[in-house]
């Protein structure tokens, strides 16, 4: 895979990943016309739910699949290795469902005040299993280095998804619960797609040594995953316990909480979609010479660019919100540079763990997540109940941060990892810089005041793209050095 084919499939990647986010923004004028801030909250509620049980359901094996599939070249091995965690999932999908449901029939109005089991925590079980499965076509795509198939893959879950949900809350008026039955239409067409390409592979079937070696590989990575979820979405519901207001509108300020964060996380959502090219690109060239300092220009290259993304975001966050969104979700743009320097935080994070993973070491990785973790919950319950939703966007900053630190020092110990910090600490306060000048913004949007914040963007991005400049001449000559390595090992040996 060479340096272009990376550039290639980054981009179809981004495309696909970010095409239901880009979606939802075009319709966001329309949805909120028909759903109030509280509706909102309840949808973010629920959909918490769902990802922490769909987290369970998969047992690890997503990590599994991607890592495993590259230990064998035999196509038939790598049907054996689809089939048994597709019926592992399956299982425990099945098991986990029905569980979850009993437990939450039980207690899911005492967690969530003013939402019931039926229909929203029905909803949350229901989403949860349909998409636990997304995995198996996204990873299976990536590993073939399929971007087209996998960009048509999310094309298609996000039209059908976007179609539902218009017709019930547009047409049918049928608010949250309109939105949630559009997710769920969504993840039944992920089972659909699942099922067809388990199906070509020979259908569901256990190879006990394959399942174990998936699940030795991936079970460590469940409290993992929690503890990401508990970095990333954990704050809605610490939202809903610490706030000192009334139910509803506690649900109306995490629906404002939930636009701000959404609005940052485009960031991240471009970072883990470049970085599902660059995880097979780095497995395949990691272990040459070059593999140290090409994983120190990448780490450079996009650090800088997604610099220029957060400072452009932070400094007209106050534009954005009041060109998506109705004055009441106004107190969003407080939100995104708080949640837009996490998430720079969070890329050095993404671009550090596929080192560990790389190097198969992944038993210290629970426990860097769960200290991230239990530092996102202790930050918010310190500041939500004086700061609101700022309170819990500084949560995220900070436990972004101790996640990406605690996890280069860990990759330190178990790769060559070599980091050009003048420049990455130029990029950080370069960033942290347009982010305070964003949370300082006050008064109206004047036409002097948007030309000048577009033109501050442009500067930055400017001198961004000048401090990366010699690290993407240097990763292109690096890569190509490692091709002709790879190409002369097999007469070498």
């Amino acid at each position: 895979m060479a340096l272009r084919s990376l550039v290639r499939g980054s981009v179809a990647y981004s495309i696909g990943n970010l095409l239901p986010r880009v979606g939802n923004f075009l319709l966001l004028p329309i949805y909120v016309h028909f759903l109030s801030p509280a509706d909102f909250g309840s949808i973010a509620l629920v959909t918490s739910v769902s990802s922490l049980l769909a987290i369970g359901f998969r047992l690890g094996l997503d990590g599994s699949l991607m890592r495993l599939y590259f230990t064998s070249p035999d196509p038939r091995h790598q049907n054996r290795l689809l089939t048994t965690v597709a019926t592992v999932t399956t299982i425990a999908a099945a098991i986990g469902a029905g569980l979850t449901a009993w437990l939450s029939w039980l207690f899911f109005a005492q967690l969530f005040a003013g939402l019931e089991f039926w229909p929203f925590g029905a909803f949350a079980v229901a989403i949860a299993f349909a998409t636990t499965f997304v995995y198996l076509p996204a990873t299976l795509f990536r590993a073939r280095e399929q971007p087209l198939a996998f960009l048509s893959f999310t094309a298609g879950q996000f039209a059908v998804t976007a179609a539902v949900t218009l017709l019930l809350v547009v047409a049918m008026h049928a608010g949250a619960v309109g939105a949630l039955l559009g997710q769920l239409a969504g993840g039944l067409a992920i089972l659909l797609v699942s099922a067809v390409l388990v199906w070509r592979a020979g259908g569901l079937a256990l190879d006990r040594g394959l399942a174990s070696e998936a699940l030795r590989f991936g079970l460590p990575l469940v409290p993992h995953g929690i503890s990401g979820w508990v970095l990333s979405v954990s704050d809605r519901w610490l939202l809903g316990f610490l706030l000192p207001l009334s139910a509803a509108l506690a649900r109306a300020q995490i629906g404002v909480y939930s636009l701000g964060y959404q609005l940052a996380y485009v960031v991240d959502l471009v970072a883990q979609s470049i970085n599902a090219a660059w995880v097979p690109f780095f497995y395949r060239y990691g272990s040459t010479e070059q593999g140290p300092r090409i994983h120190r220009e990448m780490l450079t290259v996009v650090t800088a660019a997604f610099a220029a993304v957060i400072a452009a975001l932070s400094i007209n966050a106050n534009l954005a919100v009041a060109i998506i969104a109705r004055p009441q979700f106004a107190e969003a743009a407080r939100v995104v540079p708080i949640v837009g320097l996490g998430f720079e935080a969070h890329i050095v994070y993404i671009w550090m763990v596929t080192v560990v993973f790389h190097a198969r070491r992944t038993a210290m990785l629970p426990l860097i997540s769960g200290a991230s973790g239990a530092v996102n919950v202790a930050v918010n319950i310190v500041l939500i109940p004086r700061f609101g939703i700022q309170g819990a966007a500084w949560a995220t900053l900070a436990s972004f941060t101790a996640i990406a630190v605690m996890t280069t020092w860990y990759a330190y110990r178990v790769y060559p990892v070599t980091v050009d910090w003048l420049r990455l600490a130029v990029l950080l306060a370069g960033t942290a810089g347009a982010a305070a000048y964003g949370l300082a913004a006050t008064g109206g949007l004047s036409a002097g005041r948007i030309l000048l914040d577009l033109a501050l963007s442009a500067l930055f991005a400017g001198a961004a793209l000048t401090v990366a400049r010699s690290p993407a001449v240097r990763l292109r000559t690096l890569t190509r050095e490692a091709t002709r390595s790879l190409a002369q090992a097999p007469t070498n040996a």
